[in-house]
Parts: structure tokens; sequence; C-alpha cells
């Protein structure tokens, strides 16, 4: 779906282009749009004329896109701000992945006591959960997501996360000890 961007946008987009060495095409095509930023994002080659100009683009769902992008690749003090790029209406979300990656900080720098864990897991999102598998080194932590967690899939990582940090030998790693 085309639809028509601001001058400032369509000079601020050329300019990205510009820096990326690529071309801009289309750029009333959301998905031409989407190219550019996903450069930026990704190879971090404008990402500072991607804060600048994300406020400015029409469609809601890939400024929301983009500003979650970076809101999980950025430092903990930035995120916030690129929140603060969309508009307040659109900030849900945006800001409920804020705070996840703040559980996420938290349980990497031990703020978070093991018996929260257990007390908060029902309230974590699935990708939350995954998140900690992938970040979180506390093996408490892990046990708890491999034996409680909501999905195969993050008991499965949180197990495998586990069997990484504890350095056993390789295949399937157990959590309990089935010995007699």
């Amino acid at each position: 779906m085309n639809e028509e961007i601001s001058e400032e946008l369509r000079g601020k987009l050329i300019e990205l282009a510009r820096l990326q060495d690529g071309e801009a095409g289309d750029l009333t095509d959301e998905h031409e749009r989407w190219e550019l930023y996903r450069v930026a994002i990704e190879d971090g080659i404008g990402v500072a004329e991607l804060f600048d100009l994300i406020s400015l683009e029409p469609d809601s769902v890939l400024a929301s896109s983009v500003v979650i992008q970076m809101v999980e690749r950025s430092a903990p003090d930035e995120r916030r701000s690129w929140v603060a790029r969309l508009p307040a209406e659109g900030q849900g979300y945006a800001d409920g992945r804020v705070v996840e990656l703040e559980t996420v900080d938290k349980l990497c720098s031990g703020e978070i006591p093991h018996d929260q864990v257990t007390d908060s897991l029902e309230n974590w999102s699935n990708w939350l959960q995954l998140r900690i598998t992938e970040f979180v080194e506390d093996t408490a932590v892990l046990r708890i997501l491999a034996e409680q967690g909501r999905t195969k899939r993050v008991r499965r990582q949180a197990a495998e996360a586990l069997h990484h940090l504890c350095g056993g030998p390789p295949g399937r790693f157990r959590l309990r000890d089935h010995r007699a």
C-alpha cells in the first residue's frame, strides 16, 4: 500500500539511502522504506538518522516495528528515547518491551531474587522467558525456567543454556538426578 509521505521524511530517507550506499527507490512504498530501516537496524548504518526520522513515518505499524527492533538493540539508557519517537497512543507495546528488557537486565545483575522469579513466571511473556534463556547466566533462574517455563521451547532452551553453563558432557541435559 503506497501512501504519501512528507517532504521532510522524503529528504531524510534519501539521506539515509545515501549513507547506506543504496538507492532510495519508491519512498511511498512502505516495503522500500522498511528496507532502508532494516539496513540501519541490522548493519548500524544510519542509526542516528533513523532515530531522527522515525517519528515522521506515517505507517504506525512500520514505525512501531522499527522502534521495537531498536529498543532490543539499544543500551538500557537509550531505550525509552526510542519509544518516545512514537506518538503517545502507539507507545504501549514498545514500552512493555522496555519493561521486559529491564527485567532481563535485573536478572543478569542479580537484582531479582530466585523466589520472585518463581512468583513472576506466570506473568512473564513467552518472549521474555526466551530472552532470559539467551542472556541470563544464573543457574538457579535457568533451572526454574527449565522446569516451569511456559512452553516446551522455553523449557528446552533453558535446559540447554543450563547444560552449556554447567559444562556437562554432550547429549541431553537432565535436570533431575535420576540415579537410584
